[in-house]
């Protein structure tokens, strides 16, 4: 079997604590034939001269691009493209620069996408560690199947791809990049695009380490919440194909900030409940004449025999 090479994409920004081991991680996989792009958002700690010490190491083995300017005011999505800009290889690799390869993920992601011609990207499961005393936080976390994960249902419940469990195939010319209209959630819209060009394999065994310290990046809800509607008004604006599953988890957004007390979002849950209602009728109209042609199919079926 011809060995296909695999870029490692790694995003830094003020990772000194962890980056070393971050990149150990990549050069001790098993896979024979990689390289480790790395893209640093402007670092104010001693991240990118770490990563210039390691590289004088291992030489040829990693390109390095420092940003002028710290582009994740704007959007992660930037330093996410230029990284992605630099991968020249068959596969990509996801992963961030406080995380942790095991050592034979490479090795098993090729293999899983060279199998299942299908697939347009892999992931898998993993466990998350504090990066204090190195305890096990969560023991591991499961993830739809392959079958489930399908780019309506994507479109419907929300991202169900954790982000450095991923490889996909490189397409080449931009094909797959972040949008810069999202600030910090871009990777569901990301993995939604990703998902129309094939399907999104996962494998049910643990091949990455996922990092939890003080210095993760923050949750403001409110920011995250913007992204996700727009991520959705995106989906609507640009596949409006799939209007039906939009309607449906935006109603679910909404419904969720009013719960939380927001009750702004109320106008949007009068707004379109009138066409999601209708959308459940149809949708349940269609289950159960469905249903009944199947029963009459097989009871004519067994007629027959």
């Amino acid at each position: 079997m011809c060995i296909k090479k695999v870029s490692i994409a790694v995003l830094t920004y003020n990772h000194e604590k962890f980056i070393e081991e971050a990149l150990e991680s990549c050069v001790s996989q098993t896979y024979p034939d990689f390289e480790i792009c790395i893209s640093d958002d402007c670092s104010t700690d001693k991240t990118v001269q770490i990563i210039k010490e390691f590289q004088s190491r291992h030489p040829g083995k990693i390109k390095l691009n420092v940003m002028p300017e710290n582009m994740g005011r704007y959007s992660i999505a930037i330093n996410l493209n230029m990284v992605l800009s630099m991968c020249k290889g068959d596969y990509i690799a996801l992963l961030e620069g406080d995380d942790i390869m095991l050592p034979n993920r490479l090795n098993k992601q090729v293999e899983f996408l060279e199998k299942n011609n299908d697939c347009i990207a892999v992931s898998h499961n993993f466990i998350t560690f504090d990066s204090n005393d190195g305890k096990i936080i969560d023991p591991l976390h499961y993830f739809p199947t392959m079958d489930q994960r399908t780019t309506k249902n994507l479109i419907k419940y929300g991202n169900q791809v954790h982000t450095p469990t991923v490889m996909f195939k490189n397409l080449g010319n931009g094909k797959l990049q972040g949008n810069t209209s999202l600030k910090k959630m871009i990777d569901y819209y990301f993995f939604i695009e990703m998902s129309l060009y094939g399907r999104i394999g996962h494998q049910n065994e643990i091949l990455t380490k996922y990092r939890r310290h003080a210095n993760s990046v923050s949750i403001d809800r409110k920011a995250m919440l913007d992204d996700h509607l727009l991520t959705l008004a995106l989906v609507e604006m640009n596949y409006p194909q799939f209007l039906h599953e939009v309607t449906y988890h935006r109603l679910q957004k909404y419904l969720s900030q009013v719960l939380r007390g927001d009750f702004f979002y109320l106008k949007g849950i009068f707004r379109h409940s009138i066409f999601f209602f209708g959308y459940l009728l149809v949708n349940e109209l269609h289950i159960r004449l469905r249903y009944r042609f199947n029963k009459r199919r097989e009871e004519s079926r067994k007629l027959n025999n």
